[in-house]
């Protein structure tokens, strides 16, 4: 009899344990509260110009939650601006995939692939990006200057590829 109120109390135990563990949604919540912690952190990481750490928090921010487009963008122009547009190109395709109505995704996609040398996609991806800024009233500001970047940058890649 006193082995079995060992076992059931034992059982009760780790039920109460297993139910404390918390829901799927607090999970994801603790998930979205980590990975914005961690685009901070980056963030003042990159104010101290320690490339590397913030490169290495903003990665496990897109692995911990892919649902912040801000940990993207950041990581993205980090690897453009340390020289690695191969990275780059691959972390705003992974991007676009994600967010694909998101105008400024296909704008950085844009530059890394013309940063890589692959200008017809570019000019594609470029194009995709006035699209949805012109879809997109609250972004109407961003639509002008796109429109003259994209011009601009292709006389830019026309005058290139002639020299």
């Amino acid at each position: 009899m006193f082995r079995m109120k060992k076992i059931v109390f034992f059982l009760i135990i780790v039920f109460m344990l297993a139910g404390c563990r918390g829901t799927p949604e607090s999970e994801n919540e603790r998930k979205i509260f980590d990975a914005r912690g961690l685009i901070i952190k980056a963030l003042e990481e990159l104010n101290n110009k320690d490339i590397q750490s913030a490169t290495r928090n903003l990665q496990e921010a897109v692995k911990k939650d892919p649902s912040q487009i801000e940990a993207f963008f950041l990581l993205g122009q980090v690897y453009l601006r340390a020289k690695e547009p191969e990275e780059a190109l691959y972390v705003f395709e992974y991007a676009a995939h994600l967010f694909g109505d998101n105008g400024t995704v296909f704008y950085m996609l844009a530059i890394a692939y013309h940063e890589v040398g692959r200008n017809p996609e570019a000019l594609a991806a470029a194009r995709r990006s006035v699209e949805l800024f012109s879809q997109n009233q609250r972004e109407e500001v961003f639509k002008n200057a796109m429109i003259k970047a994209v011009f601009l940058w292709h006389e830019f890649s026309a005058e290139s590829i002639r020299k």
